[in-house]
């Protein structure tokens, strides 16, 4: 599972129902949502170019530079 915001390039691992692994605390669901929090998602975004969190990626095992935790856009030919 991941977390990510609609408007941040950058995504998370979920460590649990309220945070992330690097420690990013999401907001109380009793507050009011804004465009800018921090949203469980079940995929990675496949509409925009966003990157897995380097310190998520590092307490995760993941030993991809940068670059390659980079996903870009899928382009569809018809």
């Amino acid at each position: 599972m991941y977390i990510a915001a609609s408007v941040d390039p950058i995504y998370h691992l979920a460590r649990d129902d309220r945070s992330t692994l690097c420690l990013l605390f999401l907001n109380p669901p009793d507050k009011r949502k804004r465009y800018d929090d921090k949203r469980f998602i079940d995929e990675i975004p496949a509409n925009k170019v966003c990157a897995l969190c380097s310190e998520c990626a590092s307490l995760a095992g993941d030993n991809r530079s940068f670059s390659e935790r980079v996903s870009y856009p899928q382009i569809i030919e018809s």
